[in-house]
């Protein structure tokens, strides 16, 4: 199984460098990136950016479903589980 944790600090550590407010906060993977101040390209650059390290691909249609943060790292998650038992 995909290391949670290692997904999350991979996304939350793009959020902190595309929204360099949130630098020094803890940051809730309870809330969607609207709710900490995203706007539509930063979300765009985030997930590209975690795809890219993570070397997976999302459909689109998955991302559309995404609520919060949370919801991104357990997608990913799924997604390199499935990629590793190829």
């Amino acid at each position: 199984m995909a290391d949670v944790q290692e997904i999350r600090e991979i996304i939350v550590g793009f959020v902190k460098r595309t929204l360099p407010e949130l630098k020094y906060q803890e940051i809730d993977t309870r809330q969607s990136m609207k709710e900490l101040g995203a706007t539509s390209i930063d979300i765009l650059e985030v997930v590209s950016a975690s795809m890219r390290k993570l070397n997976v691909q999302v459909p689109r249609d998955k991302l559309g479903q995404l609520k919060c943060l949370d919801d991104l790292i357990n997608l990913l998650a799924q997604i390199v589980d499935e990629k590793v038992t190829e």
